[in-house]
């Protein structure tokens, strides 16, 4: 059973990360380089999407070991991996809008 909430739970997440960090990408790097016909929008969206997507998963597959019981050190690492592949993510687009 929490094989399946695991997996269940890291595919919503992962989707849902997918989709708002490919969205906050594309804001973000619009507003910062301007808009080519929607370019920059998407090439920002297709990088930083799947990146967003697997911070998803880890952050779900976490939660489900946290609240329904699972080796403490591999709920504290997956969060842990989570929040850091989130930062970076964070970074790298602070970076880029920097740069310009």
């Amino acid at each position: 059973m929490r094989a399946i909430l695991s997996i269940l739970a890291g595919l919503i997440l992962g989707a849902a990360g997918a989709f708002t960090t490919a969205m906050i990408a594309a804001i973000w790097m619009g507003s910062v380089y301007g808009s080519n016909s929607g370019g920059t929008e998407m090439s920002s969206a297709f990088t930083f999407g799947p990146a967003g997507g697997i911070a998803g998963i880890l952050l779900g597959v976490g939660l489900v070991l946290r609240f329904f019981g699972g080796s403490a050190g591999w709920v504290k690492g997956l969060m842990v991996s989570a929040a850091s592949l989130y930062g970076l993510i964070l970074l790298a687009l602070t970076g880029l809008a920097l740069a310009h």
